[in-house]
């Protein structure tokens, strides 16, 4: 079988109907010459494989947006990471250290920690994206390095590190000669970097795009509360009252402070 012809093979026969309304579709089978018994079946067949398509797109795209929301940190982190080594090793052949020694330690340390970042985070990430799974559902996998997964439940890339492993990666840092007031870099921060991308024609930052939907599932939140305690205030007063308080600290929150994944994560 040539590769056109498996292709052709595995296609979705009923694919170009997904598009169409639940009305339309029932229109054009009702114009088709065939058995009305038939035209019911193939009805139901093509509705039942329509809601399993768009419920499969739907879930493929918020997926792709949470491993998104993991990685963009970690790439500009291994970005910028990549820049100062490259600037360190031009300077070490350059001779700008009169202390040999310390460009060496700087290029051992942030040739590690690029490394680290490369495949404990970005590259284990896209094998578990690979295999479906979301960020949250890989850090609650048991692994040799996590068995009883992973810290934070994976909330941050620096989650996603083995605990050994940034030590060993920190303890190359440590050991670079100090110098007088030069900054140091400080490996595995759990900070957000100041991206923005451009949405719906806002240039929104990385973090402001995380505190728009916490706080768009906190008022959902809070409107399904706020119904409970005029049914039963003794039982959910005081959960509506967290609900308010979590919605404050989120409007609150600074630029590239760590934001929970749900308005509970404040009271944990």
């Amino acid at each position: 079988m040539s590769v056109i012809t498996e292709k052709l093979t595995h296609r979705d026969p009923y694919q170009h109907y997904y598009k169409l309304s639940d009305n339309d579709i029932s229109k054009r089978l009702a114009a088709k010459r065939m058995p009305e018994a038939t035209k019911a079946r193939l009805l139901e067949t093509i509705l039942e494989n329509k809601a399993a398509h768009i419920s499969k797109e739907a879930s493929d795209k918020r997926k792709k947006y949470l491993w998104r929301q993991l990685l963009t940190p970690a790439k500009y982190e291994l970005k910028m990471s990549n820049l100062m080594l490259t600037k360190t090793q031009q300077q070490v052949e350059n001779g700008y250290y009169a202390n040999p020694d310390e460009g060496e330690a700087r290029v051992l340390a942030m040739s590690a920690y690029c490394k680290c970042i490369e495949y404990w985070v970005i590259g284990q990430a896209y094998e578990w994206q690979r295999q479906g799974m979301t960020p949250a559902g890989a850090a609650k996998e048991k692994t040799k390095r996590f068995p009883a997964g992973m810290p934070n439940n994976g909330s941050h890339w620096v989650d996603w590190v083995p605990s050994t492993v940034r030590e060993q990666v920190t303890a190359l840092f440590d050991a670079i000669p100090r110098r007088a007031k030069a900054k140091r870099k400080v490996p595995f921060e759990r900070k957000m970097p100041h991206l923005s991308r451009i949405d719906h024609g806002e240039v929104l930052s990385v973090f402001e795009e995380q505190r728009i939907m916490l706080r768009e599932k906190t008022e959902r939140a809070l409107e399904k509360v706020s119904q409970l305690a005029k049914v039963d205030p003794d039982t959910y007063s005081d959960d509506l009252e967290r609900v308010k308080t979590a919605l404050r600290y989120i409007n609150d929150a600074k630029e590239g402070e760590i934001l929970p994944k749900s308005w509970k994560g404040y009271f944990v």
